[in-house]
């Protein structure tokens, strides 16, 4: 039997278990993103309302959300990253001087705390 066989077991089973693992992750975290981007979507929405018909500026943009993940069996080593845009409204009628704090008030209050960059 060939000595490196047993190595290229253990890599497949730790795949296949790396795997099962992040599929289950992948779910619980679309989740927590679906429930982001409709608050960010709701938030965007409100700015836009309060600050249309108004003297200022508004800017849509956008921030990201990180989801990243390393995988490391023995010397073999594999990491991925997925970067998901999250709309975010600035109106400086709204915003008091303070780029995209409306945005992020309305993001607080709907639990979720975006801290300025």
């Amino acid at each position: 039997m060939n000595k490196t066989m047993p190595f290229f077991i253990m890599i497949a089973a730790a795949t296949i278990l790396a795997g099962c693992s992040a599929q289950k992750t992948d779910l619980g975290e679309n989740k927590k993103f679906s429930a982001v981007f409709e608050a960010a979507s709701y938030c965007t929405d409100q700015v836009y309302a309060a600050a249309n018909g108004r003297t200022g500026r508004m800017t849509r943009t956008s921030i990201f959300w990180h989801k990243g993940q390393y995988l490391r069996v023995g010397d073999f080593a594999m990491s991925e990253g997925v970067y998901r845009a999250i709309p975010v409204m600035e109106a400086s009628a709204v915003d008091n001087g303070e780029p995209s704090s409306f945005w992020r008030h309305c993001m607080s209050q709907k639990g979720i705390h975006i801290v300025p960059q």
